[in-house]
């Protein structure tokens, strides 16, 4: 686990304010820019449950170092969802292992975007 990876919002067990919610999180290492986000039903982030996996250049996400959840694609409601980052590593090298696990749950009713 990648301990210098932190969740910043929302915390981890804590409430997200919509469907589309934005994850953020800090590193301890600023030089750090290019991350792989995951965000899934499932805490094992297998094939059970669908999946987010997308790349984000955290230096120039609003706010920096996150991850907006699709409008297109909203979350369910009600529900208890799972993520978490690791830093993309460039060209031929090995991936690195992903942060601890966080989770938060959405809100109940359609929620607003």
């Amino acid at each position: 686990d990648l301990a210098y990876l932190a969740p910043v919002a929302p915390l981890s067990g804590g409430a997200a304010s919509s469907l589309t919610p934005t994850l953020q999180w800090k590193d301890l290492f600023p030089h750090v820019f290019y991350y792989e986000v995951q965000v899934s039903r499932d805490p094992d982030f297998g094939p059970s449950a669908p999946l987010y996996w997308e790349l984000r250049h955290g230096g120039v996400t609003t706010p920096l170092d996150s991850y907006r959840v699709p409008a297109a694609y909203p979350l369910q409601p009600d529900a208890t969802y799972y993520w978490r980052v690791r830093p993309r590593v460039q060209g031929d090298g090995k991936p690195v292992p992903w942060s601890d696990t966080w989770s938060f749950t959405t809100p109940a009713g359609a929620g607003a975007p």
